[in-house]
């Protein structure tokens, strides 16, 4: 994925923007990223990037940001359904996830995924622990507080990621060497329209 002097919008200012953000300026790309909220934290970690040349927007997802983006980067927070996106979706600005964009540059690394109601964080690190038994370079990530994309920028083969289904709503070409669905029952209905589309997104660890 060729990324160098491209203009690409990272939506979203936490762990999984920061991950994006960082591996995206390693890729050489012009970052912009944008962040609703506007609070002390948010504004110390705008001065972090602005020192290493990347712009950063708070308070609003102003339109005026969309034009000549090559690609827009969502962190997993980030409803689909926001008036920006939307107009994204009309300039034909393609959008992935943080977890979608990692991915990409993991061609000779094994990533195993685990997805599930429950049990997800307690099962990857058990994984982890059990893999390092027998492998030195075994690392976790994912929706454990780790980005993937933070994890891509480090040596290692073999990557654990916990995933959730807010990041598995963006994902394209997402495809893990083991994925594993642990359980679903009803969660997460304030983002999901219902428990049908619940359990479709995360039967989409599988598609590829």
């Amino acid at each position: 994925m060729m990324l160098k002097g491209k203009k690409v919008l990272v939506l979203g200012m936490g762990i999984s923007g920061m991950g994006a953000t960082r591996l995206l300026k390693d890729k050489e790309a012009q970052v912009t990223v944008n962040e609703l909220e506007g609070g002390k934290e948010m504004r110390a970690r705008a001065r972090e990037f602005e020192r290493n040349g990347i712009k950063v927007i708070l308070g609003s997802h102003p339109f005026e940001i969309l034009p000549g983006q090559a690609l827009i980067v969502l962190s997993p927070g980030i409803p689909l359904d926001i008036p920006l996106l939307r107009q994204a979706e009309k300039l034909h600005i393609p959008i992935m996830g943080e977890l979608e964009l990692a991915s990409r540059f993991l061609p000779d690394r094994s990533l195993i995924a685990i997805t599930g109601t429950n049990g997800k964080t307690t099962t990857a690190i058990l994984t982890e622990k059990i893999l390092k038994k027998a492998y030195k370079d075994v690392q976790i990530a994912g929706n454990i507080g780790i980005p993937l994309s933070e994890v891509v920028r480090r040596p290692g083969k073999i990557i654990v990621t916990e995933v959730s289904s807010f990041q598995l709503e963006t994902i394209k070409k997402f495809s893990p060497f083991i994925s594993c669905i642990l359980n679903i029952s009803p969660d997460h209905l304030d983002r999901h329209p219902d428990l049908e589309q619940y359990i479709w997104l995360k039967s989409r660890i599988l598609t590829n």
